[in-house]
């Protein structure tokens, strides 16, 4: 018998042509479609490495610029620890640039004139948008540049640019120019981003300014300021280039507070008080009728904003020629005299508050006061100041009670005496020799009149925002 070949057949049925379909079907990543899959991968990868690239980069501009700026602050703070006197640069720069990127672009050789501000707006450099630089060569502690820096990993350039600020909203009193400093430090980094330099700028005030109350900064320094003239030792007219002294410097300022209470600004007009004369019984016994003095207050009259109004402290005067407010003085005795002990409008005192501790003075004195004569009279004024040792008590300073100690008088003279309200500021020394010791609980005493032989009768302003008048005093 023939053998027999086995033949397998696929059963044909819905199922079966199913899977056959499926076995024949193309279906998956044609050649076109993986390289389109492959070019989209690519340039998604691309994006993410530049956006990781871009802010690494960014990251280490930012950081460049902010060590910029550390050094830059720490350059102005360096400058601002100094003496008012040494916030200066010891010389002009000799070059200037071209080259916008540098801070010497903004620096005139011709007029020694800096540009801080040096926005689009504020223009090419010209003499109206550029200041003079304050230049010492003896006492300055600041130098132009540029000066290198070096932080280990970073390196540059810092410009240290001091220059005058005319301030147009400086208060009452103020010199016509040159009523602060301006510092301008601009750092600048070796090698890529960012090539603009970091500017930093700091206004600076003589911290021995009398405070004008404005927005802006005080008064220049009366007393260190060679536009005022100011007394020397001699008893000369001269410009004051001189502080009134180079140890501790104390500062009370002249208010309108009866002594024995705490301060508070004046809010109406009154009377004249009865600083130094008696105005009914004064005895040991009783000491209701007794003069009381104002406060010397060691801190400046407050400015509110609105500023508050001049008051009158003389209004029963019957019909005082024209001024400003404040307390008028009729003219008394020579400084050379024992001043009234009999008429209030002739003379005003003040004390301090009781001392914390001794002082030892060392007759060295400075004095602003804001003054006119009245009814606007153009003529010469002998204003005469007392300084005394006051005691504790204040209840009774006549001589039926503890008198204060004179420690000394002194006189300034002005040939034409302000005749609308103005600050007049000088030094003195009012001891002979030596120095004095006030004790502890003791008291600052201050007395002021008009000289029998000035030309006319003055009113002095005080304790106000606008109108600061003080007494400084050295001591050891």
């Amino acid at each position: 018998m023939a053998p027999t070949c086995a033949t397998t057949r696929w059963a044909k049925g819905p199922r079966a042509a199913g899977v056959a379909r499926r076995v024949a079907a193309a279906d998956g990543f044609t050649l076109i479609e993986l390289l389109a899959a492959i070019v989209v991968l690519t340039v998604g990868i691309l994006a993410v490495g530049t956006v990781i690239a871009s802010s690494t980069r960014e990251s280490g501009v930012s950081e460049r610029q902010q060590t910029m700026i550390d050094r830059g602050q720490k350059e102005i703070e360096r400058i601002e620890s100094l003496s008012y006197g040494q916030i200066a640069d010891k010389a002009v720069p000799t070059s200037s640039s071209s080259d916008s990127s540098n801070p010497l672009f903004y620096y005139s050789v011709s007029s020694a004139k800096f540009q801080w501000d040096q926005s689009a707006s504020a223009g090419a450099m010209s003499p109206s948008n550029s200041d003079a630089l304050v230049v010492d060569a003896a006492n300055g502690g600041v130098q132009a540049g540029p000066t290198p820096w070096n932080d280990g990993r970073l390196s540059g350039n810092v410009y240290d640019f001091v220059t005058w600020v005319t301030d147009p909203h400086c208060g009452p009193g103020c010199p016509a120019s040159n009523d602060y400093k301006r510092v301008t430090v601009e750092v600048t980094i070796d090698g890529g981003r960012p090539k603009k330099p970091i500017l930093l700028s700091s206004l600076v005030s003589d911290p021995k300014a009398t405070p004008a109350g404005t927005v802006l900064n005080g008064n220049a320094n009366p007393l260190d300021n060679p536009t005022i003239n100011c007394q020397d030792a001699s008893g000369h007219t001269v410009p004051c280039t001189n502080s009134v002294g180079s140890a501790s410097i104390n500062k009370w300022y002249m208010t309108d507070t009866a002594a024995p209470n705490a301060y508070a600004a004046p809010s109406a007009n009154h009377a004249t008080r009865p600083t130094v004369a008696s105005t009914g019984t004064c005895t040991s016994t009783t000491t209701t009728g007794c003069p009381v003095p104002d406060l010397l207050n060691t801190s400046p009259p407050p400015a509110p904003s609105p500023t508050p109004p001049l008051y009158n402290y003389s209004n029963e005067q019957t019909q005082p020629p024209a001024y400003v407010g404040g307390r008028v003085l009729h003219r008394d005795v020579p400084c050379s005299q024992t001043p009234t002990s009999t008429d209030n409008t002739k003379g005003e005192r003040w004390v301090s508050a009781p001392l914390s501790a001794s002082l030892v003075l060392t007759g060295n004195g400075g004095m602003t006061l804001n003054t006119q004569t009245l009814g606007g009279t153009a003529g010469s004024v002998t204003l005469c100041v007392a300084v005394y040792d006051v005691p504790n008590s204040i209840t009774n300073l006549t001589s039926t009670g503890t008198a204060p100690t004179l420690l000394g008088v002194v006189s300034y003279t002005l040939s034409q005496w302000p005749t609308t309200a103005t600050p007049i500021s000088f030094t003195f020394g009012f001891l002979s020799s030596g120095t004095v010791t006030l004790a502890s609980g003791h008291r600052v005493g201050l007395r002021i009149w008009d000289s029998s032989v000035s030309g006319s009768d003055i009113a002095v302003v005080y304790d106000h925002p606008s109108y600061v008048s003080e007494l400084e005093l050295e001591s050891q």
